[in-house]
C-alpha cells in the first residue's frame, strides 16, 4: 500500500475501503469472498488488506481524483489464430513481482492460468475453454468515496470462470461495478469483445463480425456468410466508444501506441497481399505461427521511444514510482499455451507455459 500512501491515502481510508469491498464482493460472488479470505488467512493478513489489494485500481482512481493515471498497457488480439496478447505496464519497482497461477477446476468452473500479483485473484489469462482476458486502465468518471460492486480484478476472475465468451460477457454485464477500465475478452474460435467500463456503464467498443449470432461455434470455412475479421484488434488507454467520447483525459502516449499497433498490422497485411492471393480472395496471414510472430513484434516495438509500445523508465504517478513494461504476455487460446517474458521485459525473452491438466477440487 506504499503507492496509495504516496498519493495521500491514509491506512484508515484503505482499511475502510477494503472492509466495504468485502461486502460488495460477497453480495454477488460469495465464492470469491471465501477465496480472498482464505488467501488472507494463509498469508497471516487481515481480510480487509486482501480486499483492498484486489481493489487497487479503484483505490488508485479515488486517490488520483481528476488526475490521469500514468502510462499503461497495450492489448491486442489476432482473431484468425486466436492469439491474445498484452504488455503489462506498471510500477517499474515491481518488475519481479508477477506470478503465474494455475487454478484447478471446481465443479463446472474451468481451469485457469493467469498472470497476476500475489494476493490478486486474476489479471491477464485464459481458461481451458479457450476464453481469455486482457486489461487496460482508463481515465473515466470520478470515483465515489466508497466502493460499489466488484473491483475490476474480480471481474476478470469472473470472466475466466465462464465456460464461453458469451457467458463471460453476460457475467460482466450482470455484475455490479464502478470502474474505469477496458477488458478485451476473446476466445479460441475467433470471437472477441472490447468492453469499456465507465463507472457503472458498459459498452462494446468493438466486437467480432458475428457478435450478433447466437452460436458459439466457429464459422464454416468457405461459407457465404463468413466475414473476415481484421488481422489485429487492439486497445490502449483511451475510450473508443462514442458514448464515452467526453472522457478526454488521456494516459501518456495512449494514442501513439494505438496508432503504432494499427500501422504494424497494416504493414503486415500489405506484405501478405504481395505474397499470395487464393481464389481471388485476400489471404490474411500465413497461419498461427505468422500471427504469433506478429503479436510479439507488436509487443516488442520501441519505435518512437519513449512514447513506444515497449518502454522503460517513463514518468509515473510520483518521482519514486517510474513506469515500465513489467512483462509481455502472449496467449495461444487454441493451444492453451502462454508465452511470457522472463526477467526484464525489455529483453523480450519469452518462455512457454502450458495450461497443465489438474485434478478438480
Amino acid at each position: 500500500f506504499v503507492l496509495l500512501q504516496e498519493l495521500g491515502l491514509s491506512m484508515e481510508q484503505v482499511s475502510a475501503w477494503g472492509t466495504r469491498a468485502r461486502g460488495e464482493v460477497g453480495g454477488f460472488a460469495p465464492e470469491l469472498t471465501e477465496e480472498i479470505c482464505g488467501i488472507a488467512e494463509g498469508a497471516g493478513r487481515a481480510s480487509w488488506e486482501l480486499f483492498a489489494l484486489n481493489s487497487r485500481s479503484e483505490l488508485l482512481a479515488f486517490a488520483l481524483g481528476r488526475r490521469s493515471p500514468p502510462a499503461e498497457c497495450t492489448a491486442v488480439y489476432c482473431a484468425a489464430s486466436a492469439c491474445l496478447a498484452q504488455n503489462w505496464d506498471w510500477d517499474a519497482r515491481i518488475d519481479r513481482l508477477p506470478v503465474l497461477l494455475q487454478i484447478p477446476r471446481r465443479g463446472n468452473t474451468p481451469q485457469i492460468l493467469t498472470m497476476t500479483e500475489p494476493g490478486m485473484v486474476a489479471k491477464i489469462g485464459f481458461n481451458d475453454c479457450g476464453v481469455g482476458v486482457c486489461l487496460n486502465i482508463l481515465a473515466g468518471p470520478p470515483v465515489s468515496t466508497e466502493p460499489h460492486g466488484l473491483p475490476v480484478h474480480c471481474l476478470l476472475r469472473l470472466a475466466l470462470s465462464a465456460p464461453s465468451l458469451r457467458a463471460a460477457e453476460a457475467l460482466l454485464k450482470a455484475a455490479p461495478r464502478h470502474c474505469s477500465s477496458h477488458i478485451l475478452l476473446a476466445d479460441a474460435v475467433g470471437q472477441f469483445r472490447l468492453l469499456e467500463f465507465a463507472g457503472r456503464d458498459l459498452e462494446r467498443a468493438a466486437a467480432d463480425p458475428l457478435a450478433s449470432n447466437v452460436s458459439d461455434e466457429s464459422p464454416i470455412e468457405g461459407a457465404e456468410w463468413q466475414v473476415m475479421p481484421p488481422t489485429v484488434v487492439a486497445h490502449t488507454n483511451h475510450y473508443l466508444h462514442p458514448r464515452f467520447a467526453h472522457f478526454t483525459s488521456r494516459l501518456a502516449h495512449t494514442e501513439e501506441r494505438y496508432e503504432r499497433v494499427m500501422r504494424i498490422a497494416e504493414d503486415h497485411d500489405a506484405a501478405v497481399d504481395e505474397e499470395a492471393t487464393e481464389g481471388g480472395r485476400r489471404r490474411r496471414g500465413a497461419g498461427a505461427d505468422d500471427e504469433l510472430r506478429l503479436v510479439k513484434r507488436i509487443l516488442g516495438d520501441r519505435e518512437g521511444a519513449p512514447k513506444s509500445i515497449l518502454y522503460d523508465d517513463a514518468a509515473g504517478i510520483s518521482p519514486e514510482a517510474p513506469v515500465a513494461t513489467v512483462c509481455s504476455i502472449v496467449m495461444e487460446l487454441r493451444a492453451l499455451r502462454m508465452h511470457i517474458t522472463r526477467g526484464s521485459a525489455m529483453e523480450q525473452n519469452y518462455v512457454q507455459v502450458p495450461l497443465l491438466h489438474m485434478s478438480s477440487l
